[in-house]
């Protein structure tokens, strides 16, 4: 077992206690250094160990990903460069947490506030953070950097860039006119890379801890293109209004395929009234507060938008087999099926 040795607390850092705002409420309380960096080295040593087998886990993923590629599209031998890249990079990462995380390292600075408690030191950042049930731990890496992606270009504008529209309204930032995203699931990782062929820098943004789970958070950014967060989309061509709503699926959206709701889910919030110009053309949805919802159409819709999807990357999503992308293939079937039946009825 991996554990801290030293403590992240030094002596030439100790200050006099503090009066402020205890973290998490509004009660003034007396906090030293000390007790603060005793609690994050505690939680630590509990759980390194799992954080060493999640950098596994992800790179177990990975390699799925890439023998399934390697086993059954030639076409598509250009994903596996760039899993294997990312596979260094999350490798290189696990290393440096290793080699790093053990040695004694002086406090540089400690901020606070009534949601969040920051300690930097020389390689690391540990933000504990209040959520509205518990909280979370993350850790940033301070002197590890990131690495540039060579994407290939597998698929043309015109069936890209509608994606691409969806994504940016629903799960998408933008630094300047440049976009980027940041997600704990290396599908999210790979299928957003492809939307943008060229050079994609990836950073490990975090690793997260809460009560039952751990994860790591990759950020993606290019400079090459700018967002289409603020685009608008005039058209009326169905194909590209359900590639651009299987975009927003893929980004932000919720697919459900369960005994008593079928229904497909868009989280619109500040994007809802572009959202609506661009369903306008089709039928079956309803607003709900910030949600956009298809229901009693959703099987035939979802049949829609997959017909609607390159051959190729409909081959690399069924490689990739994420729960999304299964409960989309679910419900398209259902469709499928209902229409056999409905053609066979006497």
């Amino acid at each position: 077992m991996i554990s801290i040795t030293g403590s992240l607390y030094s002596p030439e850092n100790n200050k006099a206690s503090k009066m402020l705002i205890k973290p998490f409420n509004n009660t003034i309380v007396t906090l030293n250094e000390e007790k603060i960096t005793e609690e994050i080295i505690k939680r630590l040593n509990l759980n390194l160990d799992n954080i060493i087998n999640t950098f596994n886990k992800y790179k177990n993923e990975l390699w799925r990903y890439r023998l399934n590629i390697s086993a059954r599209n030639s076409q598509l031998q250009q994903v596996s460069e760039i899993i294997n890249d990312i596979l260094q990079y999350l490798n290189d990462g696990m290393n440096f947490l290793i080699k790093h995380i053990e040695e004694r390292s002086n406090i540089l600075q400690i901020k606070y506030s009534n949601t969040v408690v920051s300690i930097y030191t020389e390689n690391f950042v540990f933000r504990e953070q209040k959520l509205r049930k518990g909280s979370i731990l993350k850790i940033s890496f301070r002197e590890f950097g990131g690495v540039d992606l060579s994407v290939p270009a597998l698929f043309n504008d015109n069936e890209i860039i509608p994606i691409r529209y969806g994504f940016a309204h629903s799960d998408e930032g933008r630094i300047k006119c440049y976009p980027y995203m940041a997600s704990t699931q290396p599908w999210q990782w790979l299928i957003w890379s492809l939307l943008y062929p060229g050079s994609i820098h990836i950073t490990l943004q975090s690793i997260n801890l809460n009560k039952t789970n751990i994860t790591l958070t990759m950020r993606l950014h290019t400079t090459q293109y700018c967002s289409l967060k603020d685009a608008v989309l005039n058209t009326n061509d169905e194909k590209t209004i359900l590639l651009t709503l299987f975009g927003g699926i893929l980004g932000d959206g919720t697919v459900k395929k369960i005994e008593k709701e079928k229904a497909i889910y868009l989280v619109a919030k500040s994007k809802r009234k572009w959202w609506v110009s661009v369903l306008k053309e089709l039928n079956g949805w309803k607003e709900e507060g910030d949600t956009i919802v298809f229901r009693g159409n959703a099987a035939i819709l979802t049949k829609r938008i997959i017909e609607a999807i390159p051959p190729l990357m409909k081959d690399l999503l069924d490689i990739l087999s994420f729960e999304k992308w299964q409960r989309l293939r679910r419900l398209a079937a259902e469709a499928e099926i209902n229409s056999l039946t409905d053609n066979h009825s006497p």
